[in-house]
């Protein structure tokens, strides 16, 4: 016997069932009952009945009659056609969505390490002031509240004297208490150059770099040696700096297309007319490209010479800082990379780019009117050295100079906490704690009283803090400045009393 299953292909004439989907329900459906057998015969049933026949308007057509398909389906293949599924096409679609975006990001991670390969040094002291939870013991002097870069601007290599600093800016930002103050250097101000001679300032950079200038602590080449001539000259600390050739500048305006500036008066200048193919800027607000923003920044065409070039650069930088915030540059990867490929080996910095995008969130939440522009017109004068035209200091020596720099860079934390202070003569020598007042003044601490000690025989100066621990980083900078350790209030001499938050006794060891 063939137990086989028998293939309809074998036999034509078993037909084969080819679409199993089904016709349709019932809309009038009628119970049909079966006929009752009895005796071999069917009770109830027709003599003759009829065969069935199947009524096509008892079939709901509606709930399967096929919609026109979309114009754009036919395009698809055939087998998509008959097997597509809306959820497994937005599954696929949402796995090649995120194969792409990761993509897309490590495209951009690529060119953002190699882009800023060319221009980060990786030589960086960093500031505690850009980092959160600082320690208070973690201080190292007044000035650590504050993030100090030193802006140098530099012919480059395709100009005459290229390594010599043309622009030398300090720019301070005050995290703290939201504030920015920059400071222009005359370029042609006479300085004792560390390791190496007397001259002008601008040849700092172009020193270090001839010699490789190399110390610790420092970047190296020309920008670290500019960097301890600032700090030397202008007691400051430096955290960071930014480099820029002429090319460079150019670039940083065409990344971000213009800028605009109010020019406070018309500048003219013939001497370099040939490099631009113009000579004046009008007064006024206007918009400024690479070429004119150049132009005004290099001009030296004008009442004060070098004075009112510093301030013309400072406006650049604000208007420059300005269209960056605007763009909102550093939340766009995209535009990131643009701006590093752009600036390419015309720039160099020891800020990394994390400490970029902290200083890009901090200019977002600095106003205009807390920019302060500042030079130092009001504390030199010009002079001869040599024959040649230098800057050099009214007063003898640097310190009026560095006073006056303190004063406009206020350390953030010692004005954010604003301590009042008491400060009292206890050395016997007459007039020293004026002289310790004014010095405390220009670092921005705050004086409620000067006075007499109860006895002038103290050998060396005590600090108390009476502050309740509301001042840390304060108290921090006394017991550094005066090199000792804070007594509490109950250790105050019999007699004295203060409503400030610090009592300071001037000792005798304050006075050698």
């Amino acid at each position: 016997m063939d137990i086989n299953p028998r293939n309809s292909k074998a036999n034509p004439s078993i037909p084969r069932r080819q679409n199993r989907s089904s016709i349709g329900d019932f809309k009038n459906a009628r119970e049909l009952k079966q006929t009752e057998i009895s005796d071999g015969r069917t009770e109830g049933s027709q003599q003759n009945p009829e065969p069935f026949k199947l009524d096509l308007a008892d079939i709901d057509e509606d709930k399967y009659t096929t919609t026109k398909a979309k114009w754009w389906h036919w395009f698809k293949p055939g087998h998509i056609r008959r097997n597509f599924s809306p959820r497994r096409f937005f599954k696929r679609a949402g796995m090649f969505g995120g194969v792409v975006v990761l993509a897309i990001g490590g495209f951009l991670a690529y060119r953002l390490y190699f882009a800023s390969r060319n221009i980060i040094d990786r030589d960086s002291g960093g500031a505690l002031a850009l980092q959160g939870n600082i320690d208070p013991s973690e201080l190292n002097g007044e000035g650590d509240g504050r993030v100090n870069i030193l802006l140098i601007g530099i012919g480059g290599d395709n100009h005459d004297g290229g390594q010599l600093a043309d622009t030398i800016i300090v720019a301070s930002i005050d995290p703290f208490n939201h504030e920015v103050a920059m400071l222009s250097v005359p370029r042609d101000l006479w300085v004792d150059i560390p390791g190496q001679w007397t001259t002008k300032i601008n040849a700092a950079h172009a020193l270090g770099e001839e010699s490789n200038f190399r110390e610790d602590g420092y970047p190296n080449g020309g920008p670290g040696l500019l960097q301890k001539t600032v700090e030397q000259t202008l007691d400051i600390p430096i955290h960071y700096y930014v480099r820029v050739d002429f090319d460079g500048f150019a670039s940083a305006v065409d990344a971000v297309g213009s800028i605009n500036i109010d020019v406070p008066e018309e500048v003219c200048d013939f001497t370099i007319a040939w490099q631009f193919n113009f000579s004046c800027i009008k007064a006024g607000r206007q918009e400024f490209n690479s070429n004119k923003a150049l132009f005004y920044a290099r001009t030296r065409a004008s009442t004060r010479g070098d004075f009112d070039r510093g301030e013309r650069q400072r406006l650049i930088i604000i208007a420059l800082q300005e269209k960056v915030l605007s763009l909102d540059t550093f939340s766009n990867p995209f535009k990131i990379s643009s701006l590093l490929e752009t600036a390419g080996n015309h720039v160099k910095t020891n800020l990394q780019l994390g400490e970029m995008l902290r200083i890009y969130e901090l200019g977002g939440e600095i106003g205009q009117d807390k920019i302060v522009s500042s030079g130092l017109d009001s504390y030199v004068t010009t002079a001869n050295r040599g024959g040649a035209s230098v800057v050099v200091p009214i007063a003898t020596g640097f310190s009026e100079i560095q006073r006056y720099v303190r004063s406009i860079f206020i350390d953030g934390f010692i004005k954010k906490e604003a301590a009042s202070i008491d400060l009292l003569n206890g050395s016997g020598v007459d007039s020293i704690a004026t002289l310790k007042a004014d010095e405390l003044r220009s670092y921005g601490y705050t004086l409620a009283m000067i006075g007499n000690a109860p006895s002038s025989d103290y050998a060396s100066t005590r600090l108390y803090d009476l502050s309740d621990g509301s001042a840390p980083f304060t108290k921090r900078y006394l017991e550094q400045r005066f090199s000792t350790v804070a007594l509490s209030a109950n250790q105050l001499p019999v007699g004295l009393n203060s409503d400030s938050k610090f009592v300071i006794i001037i000792g005798k060891d304050a006075t050698r």
